[in-house]
């Protein structure tokens, strides 16, 4: 067939840029199946990781961020954390909360108790020793 004879108008055009199309798809399919480590072949359909600062899914092996070439987006992201949260670990950060007044006066109290039983003991001890 020569090219006069091939038909043309958008049914020629349309099965090329189908293929590509199809094509592309699969490619992408295949690379969101894959670790996104360079040279990694590694499925990721079952224990696949999603990178929080890239995106990005890698294999157990590539997925922490120090790994694959996040590190230091990670380490800003935790500065910044820090920063505004102030917590370094969980339960390390300050307190917002705050008592309420019944609860506050009823520790007073138990507290204001045990200091008079305190007191009260070492008093007995010197009187004694005074003896």
């Amino acid at each position: 067939m020569t090219a006069a004879c091939l038909p043309a108008g958008p049914a020629a055009r349309e099965l090329p840029a189908e293929e590509d199309f199809d094509a592309l798809v699969s490619a992408a399919i295949k690379a969101d199946n894959t670790c996104s480590f360079a040279k990694c072949t590694v499925s990721v359909v079952t224990l696949g990781q999603l990178c929080p600062h890239c995106g990005h899914r890698y294999c157990l092996g590539h997925h922490l961020p120090e790994v694959h070439g996040c590190g230091e987006r990670a380490r800003a992201h935790a500065r910044q954390r820090i920063s505004r949260e102030g917590v370094l670990y969980p339960g390390s950060g300050t307190k917002d909360r705050f008592l309420d007044p019944a609860k506050r006066a009823q520790l007073q109290r138990k507290l204001d108790k045990k200091l008079d039983e305190l007191t009260g003991q070492r008093r007995s001890k010197r009187k004694e020793k005074g003896k």
